[in-house]
């Protein structure tokens, strides 16, 4: 699975970069040799602790192995070898910048447009807000409508209701 790093404008950055120190960068095995060196030095410490006595000069001599001893290559090819890496490391950054280069404004056209979206995302809330109150504010008018028309039918049932009652005890 191939990652890209990105940065907060959520854009791959130096991509062909990331992947040309990660080339460089990948584990290789150093061979059975390196590790028959290992064994034997932690054999010979471990004997030199139980016996109490410090390891010998030997031992360091072929802990501090060098690049070139861990890799089978010699120094020159060593040297060669990280001049080549890192020179491929830079060429392939110059690139990716003078891609980026081809293109100085497209930062500044992506925050435009984002800029634009979330005018136009405001705008449009702001017209459904606009119509959401509208909706209740015409609703507030109709209840209002409604209650006034209820107490005027009350008012004026209980003008009739109070007729009625007169003529029933008139009678």
């Amino acid at each position: 699975m191939k990652h890209e790093h990105v940065d907060e404008t959520n854009e791959p950055r130096d991509a062909a970069l990331e992947d040309a120190l990660r080339q460089a960068l990948r584990a290789e095995d150093p061979g059975a040799a390196f590790t028959q060196r290992v064994l034997a030095r932690a054999r010979e410490e471990r004997a030199a602790q139980q016996s109490g006595r410090p390891p010998s000069a030997a031992a360091f001599g072929q802990a501090s192995a060098s690049v070139s001893e861990v890799s089978g290559l010699s120094s020159p090819e060593v040297s060669a070898r990280q001049s080549a890496d890192a020179s491929e490391v830079f060429e392939v950054s110059a690139r990716t910048r003078s891609e980026v280069s081809a293109q100085p404004h497209a930062r500044a056209r992506r925050k435009l447009i984002a800029a634009i979206a979330a005018s136009l995302t405001l705008a449009a809330v702001g017209t459904q807000w606009l119509q959401h109150r509208r909706y209740v504010a015409e609703g507030e008018r109709a209840r209002a409508q409604v209650l006034a028309a209820l107490r005027l039918t009350n008012e004026k049932l209980d003008i009739v209701h109070d007729k009625i009652t007169e003529r029933e005890h008139a009678r």
